[in-house]
Parts: structure tokens; C-alpha cells; sequence
């Protein structure tokens, strides 16, 4: 059926729905167990939802049709998306920096590499297929993983212990109240969601400069390449930086780097000789390195601390946080864009749009504070020990002897042999007394 722009925004907008829920997806499948397995069969029925409805797209004979093979897509894949996520959160929690840092690394490399990988497919295949065979074609992405699904053998399987939703509703409210939370959460929030000159660029490159479809395409094959090479580099060079000072650097350096679209807006870079595809190439993957160094150290540092039964929720917010930021993102930018007169047909305030920007990238720097000076063993030593105390003092308060639940001093107690009574008082002194504070009080 054909279709017009105001469709495919349509379209687009319905897929999106899915994405925007993944935290209910993830206490769905923390809290609801289907067979007696809390990812295993979950991963099985959507890997079918999914290669069931891109067959189906052969059929499509109705705008109606297309919008729900669009959303059932969509919600599969955003569902395995979370399912992995959660079983690769299982498999790190406890885990040593470099072990929890290398197995991000690897996911989010894989991810960007399949991204890029079936970019360039569809691109060549739509050169000699018609859009529907090329999407029955990559039915057999999902069939693949229906296979390997089969296969996989779930952690703790036969023994799962389900938290009612209740109760991880409860655990969720309180890790997020700690500081060593919320405060890296605030700072990328704040960094995501100032307003960029995305779109206007678009319409600069590709009317002004005369970028062809094929280069802008090479553009985003060239981004996640960069991101690949901004993920190691962290891994490699700087897992093990503070946080404060890591996103200091980055924030300056993402400053200095946004300053560079002002040379090709000018004109300036002709004047030097060099050419627009070139500048742009390199442009676009120094900020996609710089981007993932600041990304990976709150994704690694959640994998660790994250809460035993509701890894899938937990790490869904987590994203939902910067998904929530790109919005804000989009619409302060086309805000900014409304107050100054750009359109597609008059760029000639892209300059100043860019100079405010810039500025405003800066504003995460007010709060830079709040995120803590620790590195990421201190954090999570930090993080533990109180969760621990704060359990004891709820124990003590009901009067109740029993010892802490399992799920909360598994990844402590049980591997360091107990803590004594000396000890413990010494280390809660400590944790107490020492920056960044646990004080909830302390709020955003």
C-alpha cells in the first residue's frame, strides 16, 4: 500500500510505544514467571512474535495491518531487549570491575555491530528487492535467536525464587534513593537533554552541502563504528576513573569537539582545504567515542550494585532515563529551532542555534557535585554494606532476630566469610562519615 510521510511518522510513533514501556516489560518478567521461567520462555515466545510478523509484512494489504505488525514487532523486540539485558545483569552482579566492564563491552559492541551489519544490508538489499521481501528476509534474524533460545539454559533454573511485584516496586524505590544512584543518573539526564541542531544540521548537509542519501548512511555506519571503538577505549583505558573526573573530562571535551560544526556552518573548513564529507566523518565519530566513555560507566556500575529479582526492571529504567532525556532533547531543540526562525528553507541562524547549545552543554557541569568522587569498587563496597545496615536496622527496629534475606548479603557476607560485630561497626562508621554521603535526605 502506498504511503505518505505523515504515515511512516505514524508508524513510527506506534513502534516506539513498546520502548517507551520496557520498565513494565521488566517487572513483567521479574514478577510474572511463564513456565516456571522468568526469561527462558519469554525469550521464546517473543523471538516467534517477532519472526511471525515480519513474514506477515508480505501480506500487509492496509495501512491498519501494517500498524499492528508494526507494534507486535516493536514490543518483541523491546521485550528480548530487556530479557537479555536482565540475564547479562544476573551474570555480573558480584562480579569484578574488569569482568562486569568486559561483558557490557562485548554486549554493547555485538549490538552496534548487528546495527550496523543489517544497515548495510537492507541498504544493498532495497537495490534489488522490493521493501516487503527484505523485510520477510530478515525473518530469519529472529528465527535464529528462536533456536538459540531453545538452547539456553537459564540461571538458577529450577530454583527460581519470585519477589512479588510489590516488594520490587519497594527495592526499586530504594536504590534509586541512594546517592551513588541517582547522582550519575541526574548528571547523564541533564547531559542527554539539552537541546542539539540535529535536525537542522540534517537539512544543512543535505541541501546546503548536497550529501547524498548513500554518505549519510555511511555517516551512521560510521557512528557505530565509533561507538564500538568508545566502548573499548573506556574498557581498556578508563573503567577505572573516577566518576567526577571522568565526566568532568568528558563534558569538556564534548564541549571543545561541539564546536567544530561552527567551522563547516562557516564555511571555514573550504577555506582550509578541507573537504565537508571528510570533516563530517570525523566529526561525527570523535563525539560518538567521547558519547559512549561517559555512557558505559553508569551502565557497568547498575549491572554490578543492581538488586537481586528485578534486574530486568531495574536496568530498563535505567535506559528509560536516557530515553526520556533524548525526548526532552528533540523537543527543546525544535523549540529553540521555532524561536529563532529555522526552518528547512532558512538556515541562516544555524550558527547562533549551535552557539546556544554549546553553551547549555555546559549546564550539566552545575550539578557535577552531586555525582560521587568514588571509583567504581569504592561505590559498590559502599553501596552494599549500607543496603546491608539498612536491613539489619529494620530487623532490629521489629524486633525481629532473624538474619538478613539471602538476596541482599549473598553478594557480601557470603563472600567474605561474615562480617563481625567489630567490623561491622568500623565500616558502618566509615560509610557513614565519609563523601558521597547515603543521606537521603539529600534530594535532587
Amino acid at each position: 500500500c502506498a504511503a505518505g510521510p505523515a504515515v511512516f511518522d505514524a508508524f513510527y510513533s506506534v513502534m516506539s510505544i513498546p520502548w517507551t514501556i520496557k520498565p513494565l516489560l521488566g517487572l513483567l518478567s521479574d514478577s510474572v514467571p511463564l513456565g516456571g521461567s522468568r526469561r527462558k520462555s519469554y525469550g521464546i515466545l517473543m523471538a516467534a512474535i517477532v519472526a511471525v510478523t515480519m513474514v506477515a509484512f508480505h501480506q500487509v494489504k492496509s495501512p491498519l495491518q501494517a500498524s499492528c505488525l508494526v507494534f507486535a514487532s516493536g514490543f518483541g523486540m523491546a521485550f528480548l531487549t530487556v530479557l537479555g539485558q536482565g540475564v547479562l545483569v544476573e551474570q555480573t552482579t558480584g562480579e569484578s570491575l574488569q569482568v562486569s566492564s568486559k561483558a557490557w563491552s562485548v554486549y554493547y559492541s555485538v549490538r552496534y555491530a548487528g546495527f550496523g551489519l543489517a544497515l548495510y544490508y537492507v541498504s544493498v538489499a532495497l537495490t534489488v528487492w522490493r521493501p516487503r521481501a527484505v523485510l520477510t528476509s530478515l525473518a530469519v534474524l529472529p528465527c535464529l535467536l528462536f533456536c538459540w533460545v531453545l538452547c539456553f539454559k537459564e540461571r538458577n533454573d529450577g530454583m527460581l525464587q519470585v519477589v512479588p511485584a510489590r516488594e520490587q516496586i519497594g527495592r526499586l524505590c530504594t536504590f534509586f534513593s541512594f546517592r551513588e544512584v541517582w547522582g550519575p543518573i541526574l548528571f547523564i539526564f541533564v547531559f542527554v537533554c539539552t537541546p542539539t541542531v540535529t535536525s537542522p544540521m540534517f537539512y544543512f548537509q543535505t541541501d546546503t552541502l548536497g550529501f547524498t542519501p548513500w554518505f549519510i548512511g555511511m555517516i551512521d555506519i560510521a557512528t557505530l563504528v565509533a561507538g564500538i571503538l568508545g566502548i573499548w577505549t573506556y574498557h581498556t583505558y578508563f573503567r577505572e576513573v573516577r566518576f567526577r573526573s571522568l565526566y568532568f573530562a568528558g563534558t569538556i571535551v564534548a564541549f571543545l569537539l561541539g564546536t567544530t560544526p561552527l567551522i563547516l556552518i562557516l564555511r571555514v573548513n573550504v577555506r582550509l582545504g578541507i573537504p565537508d564529507e571528510v570533516f563530517v566523518l570525523v566529526d561525527e565519530f570523535i563525539m560518538s567515542v567521547v558519547a559512549e566513555c561517559l555512557w558505559m560507566p553508569l551502565m557497568v556500575l547498575s549491572g554490578r550494585i543492581c538488586p537481586d529479582g528485578v534486574e530486568a526492571t531495574t536496568y530498563a529504567m535505567f535506559l528509560s532515563v536516557n530515553n526520556l532525556g533524548m525526548f526532552v532533547s528533540s523537543e527543546s531543540s525544535a523549540l529553540l529551532a521555532w524561536l529563532l526562525g529555522i526552518t528547512s528553507h532558512d538556515l541562516s541562524n544555524l550558527w547562533l542555534m549551535k552557539v546556544i547549545t554549546l553553551i547549555l552543554g555546559l549546564s550539566p557541569l552545575l550539578i557535577l557535585r552531586l555525582v560521587p568522587s568514588d571509583d567504581h569498587e569504592a561505590l559498590r563496597a559502599r553501596y552494599k554494606l549500607q543496603q546491608q545496615l539498612d536491613v539489619e536496622r529494620r530487623i532490629s527496629s521489629n524486633g525481629d532476630a532473624a538474619p538478613p534475606p539471602p538476596s541482599l548479603t549473598s553478594q557480601t557476607t557470603a563472600r567474605n566469610g561474615g562480617l563481625d560485630e567489630r567490623r561491622r561497626s568500623s565500616m558502618e562508621s566509615q560509610a557513614l562519615s565519609s563523601e558521597p554521603s547515603f543521606d537521603r535526605s539529600a534530594g535532587m
